[in-house]
């Protein structure tokens, strides 16, 4: 998933090395989001063909217990098609599960055109003109170049027995979801509404992007309109066609292929289960 679009994956640096870019995505997905037992299995990946994973998400996992304590949590080791986690769940209530990554990338400024920089053999990258990307042996000592952060978190809600709210409390850092409704108790019937924030600051106009499970994940860079927007408040109500599983993505800020990326661009990912 490496391009200059409106969204770009988490460590996706990696996936283009394996020749697998553009048309992957970062997420995690516990077997039930409504378990009874004394803990449940998570999965994490990139994924095409949605939510079956191809490759692990390699990013630092926490989980945030009903009484809003923080902790790590230690992948299973070994896996190449995908991360695998157990959440300890001794607790009735909501948990949250997320796995946070950084990754900088090189960027250059070609015939008017800004573009990521790779540093790759040139025999072992398509032909310039199949991909949206430089390598650095093109990169020109008269063009103009920055490094851009980006800052990626991947989130799922899971619910011990009575839904609480804890777990949703927000930090007011970065790029956060505030829900008007529980994740975990979505009804198709009813929808979802949440306001988009930054730096717990209403983000304005933002577009995001809603994925079923089941269905081929799109690639931005050809399809960039975004299935719904923010409104100046930040609000937004998605309306799902059908229950099911659902990966709902944004960033900020947003920039269209060929301009000049921000220093540092923030991404989330949320898995929901609609009923």
């Amino acid at each position: 998933m490496i391009k200059t679009g409106m969204y770009t994956g988490l460590l996706s640096a990696a996936l283009l090395l394996a020749g697998v870019a553009n048309a992957h995505e970062a997420y995690i997905l516990p077997l039930s989001d409504l378990p009874e037992g004394k803990q449940v299995l998570l999965h994490a990946g990139y994924t095409e063909d949605l939510f079956v994973p191809e490759f692990p998400l390699k990013a630092q996992y926490y989980s945030v217990n009903p009484q809003g304590k923080q902790q790590e949590l230690t992948p299973l080791s070994g896996l190449q098609s995908a991360t695998v986690l157990e959440l300890p769940m001794e607790q009735p209530g909501t948990y949250k599960v997320f796995a946070q990554a950084e990754h900088s990338t090189n960027y250059a400024r070609q015939n008017g055109l800004w573009k990521a920089v790779y540093d790759m053999p040139a025999d072992k990258a398509p032909a310039a003109s199949e991909r949206p990307y430089l390598i650095t042996s093109e990169v020109k000592s008269t063009d103009q170049k920055l490094t851009s952060k980006a800052h990626g978190q991947v989130v799922s809600y899971v619910t011990k027995g009575e839904a609480t709210q804890q777990a949703l409390t927000l930090d007011n850092k970065g790029l956060a979801l505030k829900f008007s409704q529980h994740p975990n108790q979505l009804k198709q019937s009813e929808g979802l509404n949440f306001q988009v924030l930054f730096n717990g600051k209403p983000a304005a106009n933002t577009g995001l992007h809603v994925e079923k499970a089941g269905t081929m994940h799109h690639d931005e860079d050809t399809e960039a309109k975004p299935d719904v927007m923010s409104d100046k408040d930040g609000q937004v109500r998605i309306q799902f066609a059908q229950p099911g599983q659902y990966l709902i993505k944004t960033s900020y800020p947003q920039t269209k292929a060929g301009e000049q990326p921000a220093a540092d661009v923030y991404h989330y990912a949320l898995t929901v289960t609609v009923r």
